[in-house]
Parts: C-alpha cells; sequence; structure tokens
C-alpha cells in the first residue's frame, strides 16, 4: 500500500462524486486507511490469522503505531499537477480510532461495565464517520 502523495492524490480525483459534507479528500483517504486495516473474526476484536492479513497488521502498525491514533497527510508534490481536492487536506491530521488494533486488552462497555465492545464496521454518512459497535 502507498500513502504517499503521488498515490493519495490521483485516488483522490478518481472518486469525485462526494455526499459527505467533510471534503472529499478527507473522505477518500479515510476510506483508503480503514480498507488497509487488517480482518477480524466475526464477533471479535481478534485479527484473522493468515499471511496476508498478519502484514497488513504489521503494516497498518507502521502507520498507527500501538497508541496512535493520528495520520499526517503527506504534502502534495511540487512537481505533480496539482490537484485542488487534495490540496483541502494536505498537512492536515486525520484521527482513526481503531482501538482493538492500537491498543492491549478489550475496553469495557461504559454503560454496563460488563460487557467488551467489539469493533463491527465503520459508517461513512453525509456528517460523520462513525464506528459501528456490538457488545459481547
Amino acid at each position: 500500500a502507498d500513502l504517499s502523495s503521488q498515490h493519495l492524490s490521483p485516488l483522490v480525483s478518481a472518486n469525485i462524486s462526494n455526499t459527505a459534507k467533510a471534503p472529499l479528500a478527507v473522505t477518500v483517504i479515510l476510506r483508503y486507511l480503514h480498507m488497509l486495516a487488517p480482518n477480524l473474526k466475526k464477533g471479535t476484536n481478534n485479527v484473522i490469522e493468515h499471511e496476508e492479513n498478519m502484514n497488513k497488521l504489521e503494516f497498518f502498525r507502521t502507520i498507527f503505531p500501538r497508541g496512535s491514533i493520528t495520520f499526517d497527510v503527506p504534502k502534495e508534490d511540487p512537481m505533480a499537477k496539482p490537484n485542488p481536492d487534495y490540496r483541502i487536506a494536505e498537512g492536515c491530521k486525520l484521527l482513526l480510532v481503531r482501538w482493538e488494533l492500537q491498543g492491549d486488552g478489550d475496553l469495557k462497555c461504559p454503560f454496563c461495565k460488563e460487557g467488551n465492545l467489539i469493533y463491527k464496521k465503520v459508517a461513512f454518512s453525509r456528517t460523520a464517520v462513525r464506528p459501528i459497535i456490538d457488545i459481547e
């Protein structure tokens, strides 16, 4: 996976339809970052253990080391054709909260204090990027 501006800028251009209120580049880059995350066993926060998925986890942790939730959008290559959509996001810090991949252990339900929060998916809506969770 490539996180350089030379890769992200054309990715933004290829996804010109944007129904979200967030800038197009932010939405596209966040979707791409989520795509890079490893797959989890259904109903758990455990990573599926096969070589490709473990490689995804290793790469994900190079972008987001344990305890880190920020991604700095790289500056656009000054030699490349300017991309106004990408320029909106360059230099921004994007936050990606995936506690099951970035921390140690499960998070307890803040309401019942007994169950664990289980990552289910991310919903990209017009107004936000929301994690969808279950309680184990």
